[in-house]
């Protein structure tokens, strides 16, 4: 789960409206087409001193969401716009005649070179020292060598109105992307401060703006080329299926199509690729060895029973995987199975016992979004741990977005030998029914054993403690388990070699949840604390030198991934430490004016 950003808070679906049940977010969705325009005769802007945060400013959030999306709309017509299209008359037009500001040219800011790409750190300026002809012929050296601009955005974090509604200060995520005739891309990315005005109704225009931080990443190499159907990955989707799927899509009844996993199922020395489209297929591809694959027979006997995923990881350690299934295949009156599958020459048999655990009556419609392996207590075999996300009984009337805990009870399968499993998450220790999404397991207090931490949607994270026998306990006082998350992806490493852990959880950062949140100036601040945390997106935790964990996201940049899935940790650029890669975005519709969900 394109795992795309949280756009406005008119996009946010129903189960992502993370303020919501501050009874914030229904304010600030609510229709406007009632409110007139206020000031309706010419005003002119109110002075003030530059990038000057207002003492006083409007605070009913329904007005300062229209006022803000009247201002953005105005903005992204002209100034981003004439960006994209290199109409510099266009975005002279955003400016005002007094325009002030700073921004650094290409050249500027402190370089770090790296072996495929180029990055220039900026920091903020004292003073704006550009004028409105100067703001252009600095966008301009950006952009001169490129051939096409990809990519312009602007979306507001901090939007406050002044009372007469005629200016506005602003703080804004600003994007400048494009590609070179080398087939090398560049990636201008800044939060800038902005001073907005509007001498007419409707029209706003940009007095200032100055870039607080920055980087311009340039790359070094070409960038990645799509070659799917040459390296002969197909599905063999026919056009109406494709057709009926897009439907789905734009119509928001699809949202998660499958999964893929990649291992060497073959022992040739090359990976393959395991795909499953949930209820629908599953599809082996070998690698040929020679940048190609070609499709193997479906490893599932019975293509109905095509899971959201499938996980290839060896169980009995006889150096061949087995394939357990995210799906629950079969229901009866007090118990269910998910799919084991062992392989008997070059054909997948179904366990006999499968995988099966306790199941209230009625409970149907079971989903897994995770399927994590660990040796728990030590014996040399692999367990299996079950992120249990939701059920057909979930989410229904009066639900908690921000603690829900209607979800679906997590499963730890305890690995007897011989492929036989006993489910025993709740003899263990290991109890709740939140909204499971993610989950990892790491020696988190430094005891020599394996720790879990469950990363939850709509609820806290827990971070379960191993006595070293496989029984565990809910740590207390965690950092890890503090205020509540949306919690989509858990990634552990080293990534400066140091010798010191680091841990990242993938969650969401909403643009429209820290503009209204400050403006609720009356809300109890801890619960205002609470919410801000919500909305801030990623987290990353590190060990210091005392062997404590400390937040570090914010300090590290590396909170705002818009609305973020998987996470990983991975050396993009072959230097010997690690980056993070973070998969982001949402489904998107065919209507290119027709908003994403």
């Amino acid at each position: 789960m394109t795992h795309p950003a949280i756009q406005s808070a008119r996009q946010f679906p129903g189960r992502r409206i993370l303020l919501s049940v501050l009874g914030i977010c229904a304010l600030a969705v609510s229709s406007v087409a009632a409110w007139f325009l206020l000031n309706m005769g010419r005003q002119a802007p109110v002075v003030r001193a530059r990038f000057e945060r207002p003492r006083e400013f409007v605070t009913d959030f329904v007005e300062a969401e229209r006022l803000c999306d009247e201002a953005a709309g105005r903005v992204k017509s002209a100034f981003t716009k004439g960006l994209a299209d290199r109409n510099w008359s266009l975005v002279r037009s955003a400016l005002t005649d007094d325009f002030a500001g700073a921004f650094p040219r290409s050249g500027d800011g402190r370089p770090f070179e790296q072996e495929s790409v180029s990055i220039r750190c900026f920091g903020g300026s004292a003073s704006p020292d550009l004028d409105r002809e100067g703001l252009l012929s600095v966008l301009r050296d950006h952009i001169e060598d490129w051939v096409a601009v990809e990519r312009t955005t602007w979306r507001t974090f901090e939007f406050l109105a002044l009372p007469s509604g005629n200016a506005a200060f602003a703080s804004v995520h600003f994007q400048l992307a494009g590609v070179k005739g080398d087939g090398t891309r560049v990636d201008l990315q800044a939060n800038v401060e902005t001073d907005l005005v509007r001498p007419a109704p409707g029209e706003w225009k940009i007095r200032s703006l100055r870039i607080t931080e920055g980087t311009r990443l340039e790359t070094q190499l070409p960038a990645f080329v799509d070659i799917t159907d040459a390296a002969g990955l197909h599905l063999s989707d026919s056009g109406d299926n494709l057709e009926l799927e897009a439907g789905l899509i734009d119509d928001r009844q699809l949202v998660t199509a499958g999964g893929l996993s990649v291992v060497d199922m073959n022992k040739d020395g090359f990976p393959d690729i395991l795909v499953s489209r949930k209820d629908r297929m599953t599809a082996l591809f070998l690698n040929d060895g020679r940048g190609g694959f070609v499709r193997a027979p479906d490893p599932l006997p019975d293509q109905n029973q095509a899971p959201l995923f499938l996980l290839a990881v060896d169980l009995d350690n006889d150096g061949q995987e087995e394939l357990v299934s995210s799906a629950v295949h079969r229901y009866a009156r007090s118990s269910a199975w998910a799919g084991l599958y062992g392989r008997e020459g070059d054909r997948w048999q179904a366990a006999s016992d499968g995988l099966r655990f306790e199941n209230s009556p009625g409970i149907r419609g079971i989903r897994f979004e995770s399927i994590v392996p660990c040796d728990v207590d030590g014996d040399g075999l692999l367990d299996l741990f079950f992120c249990g996300y939701m059920n057909h009984a979930s989410r229904r009337e009066k639900f908690n977005i921000v603690a829900g805990f209607d979800g679906q009870d997590n499963l730890l399968f305890m690995n007897k030998g011989g492929l036989r499993f006993v489910e025993e998450s709740d003899a263990r220790g290991i109890k709740g029914t939140q909204f499971t999404y993610a989950a990892a397991f790491f020696d988190f207090d430094g005891d020599g054993d394996q720790d879990l931490l469950e990363g939850n949607d709509y609820g806290a994270n827990v971070l379960w403690l191993n006595d070293g026998a496989g029984r565990f306990m809910a740590g207390t006082n965690s950092e890890f388990s503090k205020g509540t998350n949306n919690t989509m992806g858990i990634a552990i490493s080293d990534y400066d070699n140091t010798g010191r852990w680091s841990v990242y959880i993938s969650r969401m950062y909403s643009h429209a949840g820290n503009r209204i949140l400050r403006l609720a100036t009356s809300l109890d601040p801890e619960l205002r604390d609470a919410a801000l945390g919500m909305a801030q997106g990623n987290q990353m935790f590190e060990l210091d030198s005392q062997g404590a964990w400390k937040e570090t996201s914010r300090e590290r940049a590396v909170n705002w991934a818009d609305w973020a899935w998987a996470c990983l940790f991975w050396d993009f650029d072959n230097d010997t430490d690690k980056d993070i890669f973070v998969a982001n975005g949402y489904t998107s519709h065919r209507d290119k004016k027709a908003p994403d969900f």
